[in-house]
């Protein structure tokens, strides 16, 4: 310690305390306040994702919604589908019973021509008429 020269001890230089009393309270405050904004913007977004959360779940049961009368309509589609064949099969069914001999092929048309006409040609030759072409076939009324 150096003496002043009027005998007194020197004191050290006043050195300012790390910080004053007003000082860090004033920082308690900024730092709480921004704690605050924190929570806020914090609880801001939770409250955005809950919103998205919740229009998430209409948007995925209007989805099922879809997909569940997509399949029910399918179902309905394949049973009409199968209903209509059936109804096809017991027309062609019909169709049959009602008439006798069903059409020929335009080629077995030619060649029973053919063979019916050869057998004129041979009865004729023997001197006996040729039976009706219609000859094996009910005639209707008779």
């Amino acid at each position: 310690n150096e003496r002043s020269p009027g005998g007194r001890a020197k004191l050290p230089p006043l050195q300012p305390s790390s910080q004053s009393p007003i000082r860090r309270q004033s920082e308690q405050a900024d730092a709480v306040r921004e704690e605050e904004d924190l929570l806020e913007e914090e609880e801001a977004v939770l409250r955005d994702l809950d919103a998205l959360d919740a229009k998430l779940a209409e948007k995925e049961a209007a989805l099922q919604d879809i997909s569940s009368r997509g399949a029910a309509l399918l179902e309905e589609f394949s049973a009409s589908m199968s209903e209509a064949h059936e109804l096809s099969l017991q027309v062609a069914n019909l169709e049959a019973e009602r008439s006798p001999a069903p059409p020929a092929e335009a080629g077995e048309d030619e060649a029973s021509e053919a063979e019916g006409s050869g057998r004129v040609l041979e009865d004729e030759a023997r001197g006996s008429p040729a039976p009706p072409a219609d000859a094996g076939e009910e005639r209707p009324g008779a």
